[in-house]
């Protein structure tokens, strides 16, 4: 319990589930974008449990400065991970505790079109100046 305190805020919830499944990976393989391998791995976790009708969560652990990553040493001991792994999260995964229908804000409130503002809406020269293509094409949410 003391290592989810300092992984997560939500340690309380994380402690009851089930199965727990650690993100590592291997730095070497990919010196510039481990990081982002890993949270991606994480992310189609969350879903794949998602579609099979159970709850995940995940905290991130990985740590770009040494002097902080206690917690992920000590999550590499626990669970036997090689010296050359980092630990990028922790993923719990079990029977959700509640479930409802989920509530959907309206693409409209979230996809801009053009920029990030309604400024676009307004400039018709940024607009006349990209292919028709370019001007319904979704850019940011």
């Amino acid at each position: 319990a003391d290592i989810l305190r300092r992984v997560t805020w939500a340690w309380a919830g994380f402690k009851g589930a089930p199965v727990m499944i650690v993100v590592s990976v291997d730095p070497s393989m990919d010196r510039e974008h481990f990081v982002e391998d890993g949270a991606i791995a994480a992310q189609h976790l969350c879903l794949a449990a998602e579609s099979l009708g159970l709850a995940s969560s995940w905290a991130g652990v990985h740590a770009h400065r040494s002097r902080d990553r206690s917690t992920g040493r000590a999550i590499k001991r626990i669970v036997g991970l090689p010296r050359s792994h980092r630990v990028i999260a922790v993923i719990p995964i079990g029977v959700p505790e509640r479930t409802g229908k989920a509530i959907r804000r309206p693409l409209a409130d979230t996809v801009h079109y053009d920029r990030f503002s309604s400024i676009a809406a307004t400039a018709p020269e940024v607009s006349s100046s990209l292919p028709a293509s370019a001007t319904n094409t979704p850019i940011g949410m």
